[in-house]
């Protein structure tokens, strides 16, 4: 589940396939275990919400199994038969894993802003919306190197610097607080800004977080004062 981790990730990550998928049949057609290991399979039929179309695999399922718990697993699929059903009307190819990792990710940040970036671009460019979310959230975001928290900040830092993307910026506010970054800390990396991207570049980024400063307020978002 590329980055996903524990309860939590599980969840999101159930919560993101019951969003692109609508399972229509599932199977299982045999289960054994021997000692911590147990092995299943089967069949499943799911119809892809976003192209209408019917992924049909066989499916296996490997456990590591420890006092009735499972501790790790691994699902074997067709993956080819999933990105044709995926794909029907774009003009390149998805990668099932990096894709639905992204998108839990970008959740996970952004919550419903992102998906309003990703849901504006489907009638018009549908790859650039899974461009967005295969390449930053489902590659960079997942590295081990930084936590969610330093990305932001170094997101709200560029975003700033660039001073022609205020949108972006505004949901990186967004995704920086939900992720337990501070309103001081998020001033702070503007007010930086201005040395190395000039003071227009700050103006523009504290107008920015001042909108969004207001917009949680008045909505109830939670985030440390």
């Amino acid at each position: 589940m590329g980055g996903l981790k524990g309860t939590d990730g599980v969840h999101r990550f159930i919560a993101t396939l019951g969003e692109l998928f609508d399972t229509e049949r599932f199977e299982v057609r045999q289960a054994t275990q021997s000692g911590q290991i147990a092995f299943a399979y089967g069949y499943m039929q799911h119809r892809v919400q976003r192209t209408g179309q019917v992924f049909r695999s066989e499916w296996a399922l490997y456990c590591e199994v420890c006092d009735g718990r499972i501790r790790t697993y691994k699902m074997f699929e067709d993956t080819a038969a999933l990105a044709a059903a995926y794909n029907k009307g774009t003009t390149t190819t998805i990668d099932s894993d990096r894709f639905t990792s992204g998108l839990a990710k970008l959740k996970e940040i952004d919550g419903k802003a992102g998906e309003h970036v990703i849901d504006a671009l489907k009638d018009i460019a549908p790859d650039l919306a899974r461009y967005t979310i295969e390449f930053p959230f489902g590659d960079i975001y997942q590295r081990p190197g930084l936590d969610l928290r330093s990305r932001e900040i170094a997101t709200v830092a560029a975003l700033t610097a660039l001073g022609t993307a205020q949108p972006q910026l505004k949901v990186h506010i967004h995704g920086a607080l939900n992720v337990g970054c501070t309103r001081t800390e998020i001033v702070e990396v503007i007010i930086q800004m201005a040395v190395y991207a000039g003071f227009p570049a700050a103006l523009n980024g504290m107008a920015a977080a001042k909108e969004v400063f207001v917009e949680r307020d008045a909505g109830g978002s939670p985030d440390k004062p």
